[in-house]
């Protein structure tokens, strides 16, 4: 299994993508936002990672490589089994597109792989060379840092609640434990 993303150049990036033998290469262009589509698309098929209520079976989202459009689904089956499925259109008014990626494998493996990828992104750009490069849209971090702690501990990414002086129930995080998962895992 492999997955591997890229940025290119200003405002582009390479995606790629195998499993069980099967490869997709994608190109996508600022106009999309292919790592905020990504993640939060993973993090909510994930039973544990949203709240129940919003918790989805499927989602989709798009990948702009100007002209050509590719539309890809996640579908969560059998609780750690993750189905990847790219519709690939010639352009935005396509109304029929073909079937370019078709695979299932393990939601964890799968993980791993984005959750390495975008680690080494991040060594290579930083979030400030990120966002410059990616014409400036900025590094999806919190997704990130919850799917990176749901890959070593398979729950929730922890949080506090806590009233505020007017009684309104915020959320509150540890920016030191932020900071740790990212720079003490793998970097």
């Amino acid at each position: 299994m492999k997955f591997d993303y890229k940025l290119t150049g200003v405002g582009w990036a390479e995606i790629e993508i195998e499993v069980d033998g099967r490869k997709y290469f994608s190109f996508p262009s600022y106009l999309s936002q292919p790592l905020i589509g990504l993640l939060e698309g993973l993090l909510s098929i994930i039973p544990g990672c949203v709240p129940e209520d919003e918790l989805k079976s499927m989602i989709s989202f798009k990948l702009y490589q100007e002209p050509a459009v590719d539309k890809v689904t996640l579908e969560l089956i059998d609780d750690l089994k993750l189905k990847i499925v790219i519709e690939e259109f010639e352009d935005e008014s396509s109304i029929k597109g073909k079937i370019g990626f078709n695979a299932t494998c393990n939601l964890l493996d799968f993980l791993d792989e984005v959750i390495g990828s975008l680690e080494h992104l991040l060594k290579k750009h930083g979030f400030v060379g990120y966002k410059n490069t990616w014409c400036r849209q900025d590094f999806p971090i919190s997704s990130f840092l919850k799917l990176k702690y749901y890959l070593n501990h398979q729950i929730t990414y922890p949080t506090l609640k806590e009233l505020n002086d007017t009684e309104v129930e915020l959320e509150k995080s540890d920016l030191e434990q932020e900071v740790q998962l990212i720079i003490g895992y793998g970097f």
